[in-house]
């Protein structure tokens, strides 16, 4: 399941904390803070692992790659638990007040993005921008967010989707690394970073 679909559903839940409307389930809340206190989806991780291919660490541990590597943050382990459990609302409630600072903060200045094909997206996350690209470009905030958050069996059916495309386009899909994901991002910052401060 592409991380990038569960930004998706981060983006989705502050937008609606950011609105006021804070999620109802008190209930889900409580549940998700007594997962934490699990130690589900907290293992440490063999060092040897991440230079290894996740698919190949996941067969391996036999595990889901989101829950063995869920030591590595919230991100991930939230992320493990959330499939664990079949309910979204796990990693939901996760993001839904932290991303307020992200996207409405007094340094989410808006950023307009143009592709080649002519298209345009704005954007105010500037410490992860690529997220919303990423998301942008493969069509996944077109997405009915309702059916993507409630309705796990939907995610899973667009997820694997998506990755069945991705594993045409991406040349090193089935050898992609912990440590190359770490890599990419940091890439990633670095290049969003140096073109905003051109644009200074």
């Amino acid at each position: 399941m592409p991380l990038m679909l569960f930004m998706v559903v981060a983006r989705w839940a502050a937008a609606r904390a950011q609105a006021g409307v804070y999620h109802e389930g008190v209930d889900l809340l409580q549940r998700r803070l007594d997962l934490e206190q699990t130690n589900l989806c907290n293992s440490p991780i063999a060092p040897e692992d991440t230079i290894r291919p996740i698919e190949e660490v996941a067969s391996l541990r036999g595990e889901d790659g989101w829950c063995y590597f869920g030591s590595t943050g919230l991100w991930a382990r939230n992320c493990g638990l959330s499939r664990r459990s079949k309910n979204m609302m796990v990693f939901v409630l996760t993001y839904e007040v932290g991303y307020i600072p992200v996207l409405a903060g007094p340094w989410a200045t808006e950023k307009a993005l143009f592709f080649e094909d002519g298209r345009r997206m704005t954007l105010r996350d500037h410490d992860m921008p690529l997220d919303d690209a990423y998301c942008f470009v493969n069509g996944w905030y077109n997405l009915p967010r309702a059916q993507v958050v409630k309705n796990f069996t939907f995610l899973e059916e667009v997820s694997e989707a998506a990755c069945k495309d991705l594993e045409k386009k991406v040349p090193n899909y089935h050898s992609i690394t912990l440590s190359d994901i770490y890599a990419e991002a940091k890439d990633c910052k670095r290049s969003w970073h140096t073109a905003a401060s051109r644009q200074r």
